[in-house]
């Protein structure tokens, strides 16, 4: 069985961290975000979910990544913040920025919802990176 070392506290801490990043993030570029999904505040409230729906499922699948980044931070050893950051611009520029771009491209979206989105999944990833390789 594969044991694992995991820090929770570390994880919970980069989900908070990185969660409060994205809402910094999209609250700063909530005119750009809108106007590059093409579309007004009443429309996206209007889409028939609760509201606090898109918040959870957030913080939830940011936990994910956190554990995720967690076991990978661990895997190759990793102890320090150089370390942490350097892996999550690594999971950043290898795995999430390319999947944006791909989910981007083939519905032309507009360029500029690539790089805002892109720029939110290299924070959070640099954050947990950050944050998981000071707490270990």
């Amino acid at each position: 069985m594969f044991e694992t070392n995991i820090n929770y506290l570390a994880v919970l801490a980069a989900t908070a961290a990185s969660f409060a990043f994205g809402a910094g993030w999209y609250i700063a570029l909530s005119k750009a975000w809108l106007a590059a999904v093409e579309r007004t505040p009443e429309e996206v409230r209007a889409v028939g979910r609760p509201g606090w729906l898109p918040f959870v499922v957030a913080i939830v699948l940011e936990f994910v990544m956190a554990y995720m980044l967690a076991r990978t931070i661990e895997a190759v050893g990793v102890t320090d913040l150089s370390g942490g950051l350097l892996t999550g611009l690594a999971a950043a520029v290898g795995f999430a920025l390319p999947a944006t771009a791909i989910n981007y491209i083939y519905p032309a979206r507009k360029a500029a919802l690539t790089l805002i989105d892109g720029g939110h999944w290299l924070g959070v990833l640099l954050i947990q990176g950050a944050v998981i390789g000071l707490m270990g």
